[in-house]
């Protein structure tokens, strides 16, 4: 009877509700030491070799930095490994699927997969650089997805240019006969990288798209699926997934999804009542946030927090005095907050290139005890 109203309770709760009682039933906590170059090696051959890691707590140390993992580090060690996993063990151009090779093992994936529940349930990272297509399938089965899902997935995988102009000819499928030349050149080009020999017309344009999506973000990656969802599946972790649904997937993209505005909306400011030179560069910080680029958000936001994906509940701004030549930031990754000088900045322009150097400063995204 106690198992059967555990399961029962098991089941009624929210997905973040899973996730609290999840880590607060994790038994233990590994401490790892790893070099910030062998990020990518070192976690592989721990989830490989030590599969039972994700039943703990792990914090991280980095050689020769001396910040101490309160959260932060730990965003910033999985950050650095989806990074370079996927430059080795995926493929794609704007989004990624995994890469099928002689010198990839099925233990590989199954360790990536473990990577993919531990990461999440630890830090609230999901590695959305993965073709949502393909993340359904792994989580719901590819009997979930519809032609339009492949499509649009397909247009997330391709060049910006490439996406552009196949929208552009799928908009005008439905109001011509036949397309102008240089659509058709174009079309025809494009498709024959995928090994598409037939000419696309406006009628055939989409179902030729949705069966290039299906191979490509599904067919020849299928090998990967059940590997990687075996090491998702490792433990306690299948509660994550284990009750998913389409909609679930949707949902958990667009929550991980950065824009502008959602950073501007995680801004916190600390003080109750801001002096005027606080009131200044902090709307300095705003309008440096305004003006980047999805990249360049993606980068400050990981800055900030060790993770370029919006994890963090609130962005904290605090101020310091200032004092000397040169205005300094300061940020801890842990706690994420931002902490400003209250002065000292000639402009905005001053600001924006201080900001920019800060960010392109190796020695920056060193964490240190302060």
């Amino acid at each position: 009877m106690v198992n059967q109203q555990y399961a029962t309770a098991a089941a009624n709760m929210t997905h973040t509700e899973r996730i609290e009682r999840l880590r607060d039933e994790l038994q233990d906590t590994r401490k790892i030491h790893l070099s910030r170059e062998g990020i990518l090696e070192s976690i592989v051959q721990l989830y490989e070799t030590s599969p039972e890691v994700v039943s703990s707590m792990v914090t991280f140390t980095l050689e020769g930095e001396q910040g101490l993992d309160m959260d932060g580090l730990k965003r910033e060690v999985y950050s650095t490994f989806w990074e370079r996993a996927f430059e080795k063990f995926f493929e794609g151009k704007s989004t990624f699927v995994p890469r099928i090779g002689p010198d990839i093992q099925d233990n590989h994936y199954q360790a990536i997969g473990r990577v993919v529940s531990h990461c999440y349930l630890l830090t609230g990272i999901f590695p959305t650089a993965i073709s949502k297509v393909f993340a359904t399938a792994l989580l719901v089965g590819k009997n979930a997805l519809s032609a339009d899902d492949y499509i649009s997935g397909f247009l997330e995988h391709v060049f910006q240019y490439d996406r552009m102009r196949l929208e552009s000819a799928l908009a005008k499928s439905s109001l011509i006969d036949v397309f102008p030349n240089e659509t058709a050149e174009f079309l025809c080009e494009f498709l024959s990288e995928y090994g598409v020999v037939q000419n696309p017309t406006p009628a055939s344009l989409k179902q030729i798209l949705a069966n290039v999506a299906k191979t490509e973000l599904i067919a020849k990656p299928s090998v990967a699926i059940n590997e990687i969802r075996t090491g998702m599946l490792a433990g306690s972790c299948k509660e994550l997934w284990g009750d998913f649904r389409k909609e679930d997937v949707d949902e958990l993209y667009d929550r991980m999804k950065l824009t502008t505005s959602k950073l501007l909306g995680m801004i916190q400011v600390d003080e109750m009542v801001l002096t005027k030179p606080q009131s200044q560069v902090l709307q300095f910080l705003k309008q440096y946030i305004r003006s980047l680029s999805p990249k360049e958000l993606q980068l400050f936001l990981r800055y900030v927090t060790g993770s370029c994906l919006p994890v963090v509940k609130n962005v904290k701004v605090v101020f310091h005095t200032h004092a000397g030549t040169v205005p300094m930031v300061f940020i801890h990754t842990c706690s994420a907050i931002i902490d400003l000088p209250d002065g000292g900045y000639t402009g905005y322009t001053d600001f924006r290139v201080q900001m920019a150097n800060t960010l392109l400063s190796p020695e920056s995204w060193r964490f240190t005890s302060l």
